[in-house]
C-alpha cells in the first residue's frame, strides 16, 4: 500500500505547469491585493507611507521599497523573521535622496532589472507593480527603455508589462 495518495483515500492536488498564470488574492487585516501573477513579478514602492501593506505584497513577489519613518519598522520586522533571501519574494530597501523623476526612475529600474532581469533571474521580470507614483510622460519614457509595452492603472498602483526578454525580439 502506498502512503498518501489515492490508496489512503486522499487526493493529491495536480501540479501546475511552470509559467501558468494564476489569479491570486492575498488578504491580511484590511488589505486585499488581487492581481494576475506573471511568471515573474516585481514591485517598486516609492510610497513613504506604504507601511504594513508590505507584509502581504512581499509574500507575493519581491518588493523594492523606499525607506521612510513609516516603512522602516515594517522593513526591519520583515527582515527579522525572514529566514533567507529570495528573488521570488522578499524585500529590498532603497534610500532616495532626491525626488524620482526621469533619470532617477531609469536608475532605479536599472537596479531592478540587474537583479530580476534576463541576467539576474530566470524567468526575467515581465510585470512591474509601481506604488507611490502616477502615470506621467517621464514614467512612460523610463519604462519604455525596459521594453514595457502595456501600462494599466489601478486604484493603488500602476502596473507595467513587457514581453519576456529571454524570448528574443518579437
Amino acid at each position: 500500500m502506498v502512503a498518501g495518495g489515492a490508496a489512503s483515500g486522499r487526493r493529491s492536488r495536480p501540479k501546475q505547469a511552470p509559467g501558468v498564470q494564476q489569479r491570486l488574492t492575498a488578504r491580511r487585516a484590511d488589505v486585499s491585493v488581487p492581481f494576475l501573477m506573471a511568471p515573474h513579478s516585481v514591485a517598486l514602492v516609492l510610497d513613504p507611507d506604504f507601511g504594513a501593506r508590505l507584509y502581504v505584497l512581499a509574500d507575493q513577489m519581491h518588493v523594492w521599497i523606499v525607506r521612510s519613518p513609516t516603512n522602516d519598522p515594517i522593513i526591519d520586522a520583515f527582515h527579522a523573521v525572514s529566514t533567507s533571501h529570495s528573488l521570488e519574494r522578499g524585500v529590498t530597501s532603497i534610500t532616495l535622496h532626491t525626488p524620482v523623476d526621469g533619470p532617477e526612475m531609469v536608475s532605479l529600474l536599472e537596479d531592478v532589472d540587474l537583479h530580476h532581469g534576463i541576467h539576474g533571474h530566470s524567468p526575467p521580470w515581465t510585470t512591474l507593480h509601481l506604488f507611490g507614483m502616477s502615470e506621467s510622460p517621464a514614467l512612460y519614457d523610463a519604462l519604455a527603455q525596459f521594453g514595457i509595452d502595456r501600462i494599466e492603472s489601478a486604484s493603488d498602483r500602476v502596473v507595467a508589462y513587457r514581453p519576456d526578454p529571454s524570448d528574443g525580439p518579437a
